[in-house]
């Protein structure tokens, strides 16, 4: 076996023990040699129902992932790909000759429900996974080992999908929120039709909601049919669940052209890379799809690595990958005697990391237990695998949570719903909502973003207009203390950076935070902070000027207004011939900020009583707050009717923000979402007014909903520059 030796140099900055380093000489074996396992993979590359452009995105991210996670070891594991084209296959003749074949671990695909049914139909005895992307209800009981199975005694498919009673009951909720009452449904007249004509019906009934029309449908006239039907009754909202994007364009054009038309919202059949093609034609439409989850920091990888959002089939590709993979390598590496698809089961029963019950004050869980990753996947999956364990958490997928019904482990129990709408060809979300098993809760927030985008894009009657400033003021608040909370800090101080960076002199920033992190027993690298793993660091040059233990909620009343004493030295000393920005990060709660690990709370109406006599005593010429706590809506509200304050907060008044680039090394999320998405989007367009960092923060902050609050009393959004707060011009 070829071969080579690296010398690798592990430094372990271990400042609260010897603060030693160690050298192993370890026996790197070529990734050619890697242990293999060949994977089929069936699905459309041919067509235009084919996204073989991202089947060859994924396939090569996931092969690049794999290699970074393993490629300092003695050994490796790696999948080989074949591809199919589901399109020109002979599905029959493909099922039966996969039976025979016995140097094939696991099958991904097919995308059709007809083409899943042959194949399940005819390797259910194999014993071999098969990953499918199908959420027909008929399919995933069909082939289900549980008690709803009829041929199938134990696991072999594994759906990347929560059953679509799951997407009919969060559309009809999200109906019913809107206040309607006048339902219709257009379904396909087949098993992906069928759950939707099933289910609408029975949550409609439990929601109160009236179905004026039912219709199933087997050709493009029949639907055509259906809607100049439904166009003529009372209906409100139609909901269709459509074959294809051809079809949801005929709908569009029908509704176009028919005054009063009912709103229509479509099922996540049609949200693809091909009605995305169709451009200005499908402009406006709306619907829902599953989604990957916005905790996972998938979607922002893949954003950032192909300059566009992913779409389902995406992660749903990814994660059928990250299954086979994990349960390839614990059974290379255990040796046990043991079925990819026991494995498969083994891990979906892992505990969820929000089901452990920790009792180190120093553990911030959320959702680092991902393994889409290379980090995640090497050191939460890899490194137990080649010691023969398990991993100690429910592993965490581009999807999110990779958890699967225990009573059949054939679809998925948790997944994240999109509410999107087409805008110049391109998907924009507005809502996520979750859904865990048959208990609902859900993100959905009555917000009137749209309503608000399209009110100040035709103008404003703002009676006041901007000037430039003499010169630029900032106070930055960090609430929060201890090392699971790092991410405030480093988000604090990259604001500080930013605006250092930008002329602004120590003596024009209020620095407020407990600094505690930099110098932390954990924090294997000493006087060091930083938003990203190869990032530049935060903590250098940094005058801090409170210590946020030496404060209370009603110092930070006094600093804003001005008010020195022999205790605080330092106050806003701004006059009205200044721009004055305020940021907080935290931690929050309904109506308040938390202060540190105390009962104390910044509460809403300490911020609107402290703004209104900062406005009074002329402390500014406009401000400009920023606030990137949970529920930190409900208390920038209560700025509302102060002139010339303008408030944009990470989440509204009842949904909490989230957390960006979990660090495996360190244990913690190294910044959060929004304030990430802020301060490139300054990097990137500088100039930028804040009417597009407004809705640019909407469409790029997963997770939550950005809002912006008392746009009346302000300037109008267009003729203000974010760069106007972020420059001192007293400085130039």
């Amino acid at each position: 076996m070829r071969s080579r030796y690296l010398f690798i140099l592990i430094i372990s900055l271990l400042f609260s023990a010897c603060g030693k380093s160690s050298m192993e000489l370890v026996e790197v074996q070529d990734p050619s040699e890697w242990t293999t396992a060949k994977v089929a993979v069936v699905l459309p590359l041919s067509g235009e129902d084919s996204d073989k452009a991202r089947y060859d995105r994924i396939s090569k991210m996931f092969e690049e992932v794999v290699t970074k996670a393993q490629i300092d070891l003695s050994e490796g594991v790696k999948l080989e790909l074949e591809w199919y084209d589901e399109n020109s296959l002979d599905i029959r003749k493909f099922a039966n000759e996969l039976y025979y074949r016995n140097d094939v671990a696991a099958l991904v695909g097919p995308l059709k429900d007809e083409h899943v049914d042959m194949v399940a139909r005819t390797i259910y005895k194999k014993g071999i996974p098969m990953f499918v992307m199908t959420s027909s209800e008929e399919i995933i009981r069909r082939y289900s080992s549980g008690s709803a199975g009829v041929l199938v005694k134990e696991p072999f498919l594994w759906s990347l999908s929560e059953m679509d009673m799951t997407q009919a009951r969060i559309i009809l909720a999200k109906v019913g929120a809107m206040g309607v009452k006048d339902i219709s449904l257009i379904s396909a007249g087949n098993a992906y039709g069928g759950t939707f004509d099933k289910w609408v019906a029975h949550y409609a009934d439990e929601m109160k909601l009236n179905i004026l029309d039912r219709v199933r449908y087997a050709d493009t006239q029949g639907l055509k049919d259906a809607f100049s039907t439904i166009c003529e009754s009372e209906t409100e909202v139609v909901i269709c669940a459509l074959n294809n994007p051809d079809e949801a364009k005929a709908v569009l054009e029908m509704a176009k052209a028919t005054p009063g038309a009912p709103k229509v919202y479509f099922t996540g059949s049609v949200l693809n890379s091909s009605l995305l093609t169709l451009g200005d034609r499908v402009d406006g439409a709306e619907g829902f799809s599953m989604y990957p989850s916005p905790y996972t920091g998938f979607y922002l990888a893949y954003q950032a690595r192909f300059g566009e959002s992913p779409m389902l089939i995406d992660a749903q590709l990814y994660d059928s990958f990250l299954l086979t993979l994990m349960s390839f390598a614990y059974c290379h590496y255990s040796g046990k005697e043991v079925s990819l698809n026991q494995v498969l089961a083994k891990l979906s029963d892992l505990p969820l990391a929000t089901d452990v019950d920790y009792t180190d004050d120093d553990f911030y869980w959320e959702p680092s237990t991902a393994v889409w990753d290379y980090a995640g996947l090497r050191h939460l999956v890899l490194d137990p695998m080649k010691e023969g364990k398990l991993p100690e958490l429910n592993p965490v997928g581009a999807l999110g949570y990779l958890k699967f019904a225990s009573e059949s482990y054939t679809s998925l129990v948790k997944g994240t719903y999109i509410n999107w709408a087409l805008h110049k060809g391109r998907p924009v979300a507005l809502d996520y909502i979750d859904e865990t098993g048959f208990r609902y809760f859900s993100y959905i927030v009555a917000w009137d973003w749209k309503l608000s985008l399209d009110e100040i894009e035709n103008g404003s009657d703002s009676e006041y207009v901007p000037s430039i400033p003499d010169g630029n003021k900032a106070v930055l608040i960090c609430g929060s203390e201890g090392w699971y909370n790092y991410r405030h800090q480093a988000d604090l101080l990259h604001v500080y950076q930013t605006l250092k960076k930008n002329l602004y002199s120590d003596d024009d920033i209020i620095l407020i935070m407990r600094d505690d992190i930099a110098y932390h027993p954990k924090n294997p690298y000493q006087g060091v902070i930083k938003v990203s793993p190869d990032g530049e660091n935060l903590y250098h040059d940094v005058v801090i000027d409170y210590r946020a233990d030496t404060l209370s909620t009603k110092d930070i009343e006094d600093i804003l207004v001005g008010n020195r004493s022999e205790r605080l030295s330092t106050v806003l000393e701004s006059t009205d011939t200044d721009n004055v920005l305020l940021y907080w990060t935290g931690h929050g709660t309904k109506k308040s900020f938390s202060w540190l690990e105390t009962a104390e709370k910044f509460t809403d109406e300490q911020l609107g009583a402290t703004v209104r006599k900062m406005y009074e005593d002329k402390k500014y010429q406009s401000m400009l707050i920023f606030t990137e706590p949970c529920y930190s809506g409900s208390v920038v509200k209560a700025i509302e009717g102060i002139p010339l304050v303008l408030g944009i907060s990470a989440a509204s008044d009842d949904e909490s923000s989230y957390a960006d680039n979990f660090s495996s090394e360190l244990g913690v999320w190294m910044c959060d979402r929004f304030t990430l998405n802020l301060l490139r989007i300054y990097e990137e367009f500088k100039y930028v007014d804040l009417l597009t960092v407004y809705k640019k923060l909407n469409t790029s902050t997963l997770g939550s909903n950005v809002q912006v609050y008392n746009m009346a009393n302000y300037y109008d959004l267009r003729d203000v520059m974010l760069w106007e707060y972020f420059n001192d011009f007293g400085n130039y």
